[in-house]
């Protein structure tokens, strides 16, 4: 029979490491985080103020040494189950106001997979850059890939995948996002409900 006391020592220690984790993000950040959301080295993220995230959203940047960077502006909010990941050498910059809808996945990086002689885990990821600039909003169950800017107040769709960038003003949704209109008409008039 095995040695039950590693398995129960590592039980025991889990939710004093959770406690640390929520303690080390509110004491850097300000951030008071709900159930089901964890940040993994909130020393290497920089978040702004009036920042919002809701249960089961994952914010990953535990690879600085390889240039891993994760910075969020000001007035963003994240919506349930939103992963963002700047692991292994990727940068992810979020900008003032933005709106991410729920199930949203950001990643920065991607798993090289040319050799057929190598597992594709045992190869090398490529490192990239996702820029959101200000008053994005993006829909559900969006994902957005590595090498990507998303233009000022642009809003993608429910359920696109973005796979390049996506200019200013822009309305883009499905798999790959493409631009389908723009948001600069300017005849807008206020109904009796919005007013």
């Amino acid at each position: 029979m095995r040695n039950p006391w590693p398995l129960l020592a590592y039980c025991l220690r889990q939710p004093f490491k959770m406690a640390w984790l929520r303690f080390q993000t509110y004491r850097r950040h300000g951030v008071i985080l709900p159930r089901g959301a964890l940040i993994l080295r909130p020393e290497n993220i920089r978040i702004g103020k009036d920042f919002g995230l809701n249960p089961g959203c994952l914010l990953l940047c535990q690879d600085r040494d390889k240039g891993s960077e994760l910075v969020i502006g000001d007035r963003v909010a994240l919506n349930y189950n939103v992963q963002i990941n700047a692991d292994s050498g990727g940068r992810i910059y979020i900008s003032d106001n933005v709106i991410i809808g729920p199930g949203c996945i950001l990643r920065a990086a991607d798993h090289s997979f040319e050799r057929t002689d190598r597992a594709i885990r045992d190869q090398l990821t490529q490192p990239g850059v996702i820029r959101l600039d200000d008053d994005v909003w993006l829909g559900a169950g969006v994902i957005v890939l590595k090498d990507v800017t998303i233009g000022r107040s642009s809003v993608i769709g429910a359920g696109s995948v973005v796979t390049g960038d996506i200019p200013p003003y822009s309305i883009a949704v499905g798999i790959p996002a493409r631009v389908i209109r723009t948001r600069s008409d300017t005849s807008y008039e206020p109904t009796e409900a919005a007013a």
